[in-house]
């Protein structure tokens, strides 16, 4: 039904977690590729935002859905 799978993150709260998560279970079932995305404020790449990032990435990782996912600055 599915191949790719695009979800928007901004770490700001547990519905990003939900979304996730949902995303995720959708990727696995339909044995898609799933992206997520973070738009950040020109020149303030923060720590926590990577770390944030980098959890996702080791749990889509072990659940063996194919993923990908990338920071990249925003416009001012």
């Amino acid at each position: 039904m599915f191949n790719r799978i695009l979800v928007t993150m901004d770490n700001s709260d547990a519905m990003s977690q939900s979304t996730f998560e949902k995303a995720l279970a959708l990727a696995k079932l339909n044995h898609a590729r799933l992206m997520l995305l973070h738009v950040l404020p020109p020149n303030a790449l923060e720590h926590s935002d990577l770390d944030a990032l980098q959890s996702l990435h080791k749990t889509a990782k072990k659940s063996g859905a194919g993923f990908r996912c990338r920071a990249t600055p925003g416009r001012s």
